[in-house]
């Protein structure tokens, strides 16, 4: 991934790793604005750029000459809305330390339920006014059709007009500019109605897209969230960060408390919920001798002292967390193939419509005005946002 002539252990030593949380992407589209718009400010700089369009994180490895500031100026320029998580930078000894921003920048990370909040409200402003335009069809009331031309600005303003700006800026063709090509399309022949139908539907589908996301990233959260913080060690019960925890240590879980770090139950009974591991909602009676999992929570009466077997990142919610993580930085064949095909699909849509449109006008106007409405259908029903974003979306949900 690191294309330097630098030996190995100079590069690991050079190496950065940046997170941020990029409000503005929205499906697998934007993944080539972002690689574009780092790898042509930093340039070599760069040395691996991964995209979680679901979590809608941006994971960047750079040089120590590119500032975690650097790279969110470059993304809050094509309209991305970045937002910094972490960045890890390596210390004299080489050794990877993470630096995270102040606790009101990042958030709780306590995995907290997507609270459901209504579209913007030019969002609902647009809903509105396509509805009034709908009545256009009456007899007496075709004025109303003007309205659509309101419910049209409001869906493509700012959201949708800055993306295709952006992409236009950096010569990709995205659903946001078909979209809007079709939505001018439609004012050119006077089909307004037709025109807002589709921006608002789009604005619309959108929200709803972002919303989903939205969840899938509360849940994935909160398997990080089942991982306790503290652990209770020694005869004292003295509250010691599960990090610090030594194997063969002896912890105190009282009732209601969450089981820190994977061990064996050498005193008491009571009964465990282990169904954020296993699915099984009844909880498991724990006796002398019985195993217990780090991120299960005591639901019994009882209190239990466990001798830990495991070091707190090699217990079993920290196995679980790491290999939801790495599952979701890797791409499947099916996603690789799914981008593969969309990066080349697209402009070939485009193509095809642009043809449609102008050549047919040969055979005179009426013909030239049918095809030209039919090259507009074919910019919206081939826009292959769906098949780009429902393939991550169905593999982090099986997660």
């Amino acid at each position: 991934l690191i294309s330097s002539n630098l030996p190995s252990h100079k590069k690991d030593k050079l190496m950065h790793t940046t997170v941020l949380e990029c409000g503005g992407i929205c499906c697998a589209s934007e993944v080539p604005l972002v690689n574009d718009a780092l790898r042509s400010k930093f340039g070599s700089s760069i040395y691996d750029i991964h995209v979680n369009v679901t979590r809608k994180r941006v994971t960047v490895v750079h040089g120590p000459l590119v500032g975690a500031e650097g790279l969110s100026a470059g993304l809050k320029k094509v309209g991305l809305a970045p937002k910094l998580l972490s960045t890890s930078v390596p210390n004299d000894s080489g050794v990877s330390v993470t630096v995270v921003p102040d606790a009101d920048t990042v958030g709780d990370g306590k995995g907290s339920k997507t609270k459901f909040r209504l579209p913007n409200w030019n969002y609902r402003a647009a809903m509105l006014l396509w509805i009034v335009s709908l009545f256009s069809i009456l007899e007496g009331l075709s004025v109303l059709k003007y309205f659509a031309i309101a419910a049209m600005a409001l869906s493509w303003w700012p959201k949708i007009a800055q993306r295709t700006y952006y992409s236009l800026r950096r010569r990709l063709l995205d659903i946001n500019f078909l979209m809007t090509g079709a939505a001018l399309g439609a004012i050119g022949i006077g089909d307004y109605v037709e025109g807002a139908t589709l921006m608002v539907l789009f604005s619309w589908s959108d929200w709803l897209e972002s919303f989903a996301t939205e969840r899938v990233r509360g849940a994935i959260e909160a398997i990080v969230a089942l991982t306790p913080e503290v652990a209770y060690i020694g005869e004292n019960a003295t509250p010691t960060p599960v990090e610090d925890v030594k194997i063969g240590s002896l912890i105190s879980i009282r009732s209601g408390d969450k089981v820190p770090i994977d061990g064996t139950v050498v005193s008491g009974e009571s009964t465990v919920d282990e169904s954020m591991l296993t699915g099984e909602s009844r909880p498991v009676r724990k006796r002398l001798g019985d195993s217990v999992s780090g991120g299960t929570v005591n639901v019994g009466g009882g209190f239990l002292k466990v001798k830990t077997t495991v070091l707190a990142c090699d217990s079993a919610v920290a196995k679980l967390t790491r290999l939801v993580e790495e599952a979701q930085r890797r791409k499947s064949p099916t996603e690789q193939l799914v981008e593969t095909v969309a990066k080349y699909y697209t402009p070939i849509i485009f193509c095809c419509s642009l043809l449609l449109a102008t050549i047919p006008w040969i055979w005179g106007a009426e013909v030239g005005e049918k095809y030209f409405y039919e090259a507009l259908i074919l910019l919206v029903i081939a826009c292959p946002c769906a098949l780009v974003i429902s393939t991550p979306l169905t593999y982090v949900c099986a997660l």
